[in-house]
């Protein structure tokens, strides 16, 4: 689904110069930056956003609003692209699953415990939330992903993810 509206956005944006496509009642994409590099391999500006179900906290607050929120951005140049591709919370859950499954522990930073309090246990974190990025600007760069991306595309968001 992914690809198919990377194709129709690049169609538009030949014709018209902006190609802008939502996409709804999808899942997970998988690495957005990919989707980017496809884009500047054509030799135009990319933007994907996505959302998804709750599992970030909004800043300061202690019930799950947003997904993880990713943002990616790529840009034309020689030789390679210049490519942005990242989560609006402080980490993407899969490196807590991954940690998880290492027996690691987590920075403090990335999530809370169900609790409601930091905690360094991958497995606590599963059970809690993530933390946004870089405080209040991360959250409302998540607030944006999730009303572009949900509410623009007349898809579920917030706690409705």
């Amino acid at each position: 689904m992914a690809r198919r509206a990377l194709a129709v956005a690049m169609e538009k944006a030949a014709t018209t110069g902006v190609g802008i496509v939502s996409v709804r009642n999808s899942n997970h994409i998988g690495m957005l930056a990919h989707y980017m590099r496809l884009a500047a391999g054509h030799q135009l500006i990319g933007i994907v956003a996505a959302n998804g179900g709750p599992v970030t906290a909004p800043w300061g607050g202690s019930e799950a609003m947003f997904g993880t929120n990713p943002l990616s951005v790529g840009v034309p140049a020689d030789p390679d692209p210049i490519i942005l591709d990242m989560a609006t919370s402080t980490v993407a859950r899969g490196q807590i699953r991954k940690a998880q499954r290492q027996g690691r522990a987590i920075p403090a930073t990335w999530a809370t415990g169900p609790d409601g309090e930091p905690t360094t246990d991958a497995a606590q974190a599963m059970l809690g939330l993530l933390l946004p990025l870089g405080g209040h600007k991360g959250s409302g760069l998540a607030l944006m992903v999730e009303l572009l991306t949900g509410v623009l595309g007349g898809s579920a968001w917030g706690r409705m993810s």
